[in-house]
């Protein structure tokens, strides 16, 4: 049986930083076009609880390969402990049969674009995958934000699961 993984909010659950959804209903119908299985995951709300104070990526020394995690609130380096959380994601006994990943846009675990921070927090210096995003790119899977799924992304997506053996 083949597997999705997806961002928790995406489907409905409240567990953003804010305790709030970014819920997009094509993500089940694309899940459903696969005749897949969906393994929500929220890695933030797994590390950090719900609500939560919101967390930034930052560069150290502007050094985009050298990516920290920082509590916006009180400037805390919470990067261990997300990185510790997307490690139980990936080796979880969920992930067998995965063919793909659907995160969350502007999410810094699961978005493919996130603002990457420089010194201060005004600063933005790149952007690029947040910490699940990153993981599962690395895997070769195929990946999108569920946001471009409704933008006309849902047939390459469904495309490329299926073109992998999914």
């Amino acid at each position: 049986m083949r597997k999705i993984l997806v961002s928790k909010c995406l489907l409905g659950v409240k567990c953003r930083y804010n305790g709030e959804t970014k819920e997009v209903p094509a993500v089940n119908e694309v899940c459903e076009a696969l005749d897949a299985t969906i393994v929500a995951v929220c890695p933030e709300t797994e590390a950090f609880g719900c609500p939560r104070p919101p967390i930034n990526l930052h560069a150290v020394d502007n050094d985009v390969a050298n990516i920290k995690v920082i509590c916006v609130d009180d400037g805390k380096d919470v990067t261990a402990a997300l990185q510790a959380e997307v490690a139980a994601i990936v080796s979880s006994p969920d992930m067998e049969d995965v063919v793909g990943f659907i995160g969350c846009r502007r999410s810094p675990s699961c978005g493919g674009a996130v603002k990457i921070h420089g010194a201060t927090p005004a600063t933005i210096v790149d952007h690029g995958p947040g910490f699940l995003m990153r993981t599962m790119q690395g895997r070769g899977l195929p990946i999108i934000e569920g946001q471009a799924l409704e933008e006309g992304e849902a047939g390459r997506f469904i495309e490329e699961v299926r073109g992998k053996g999914g």
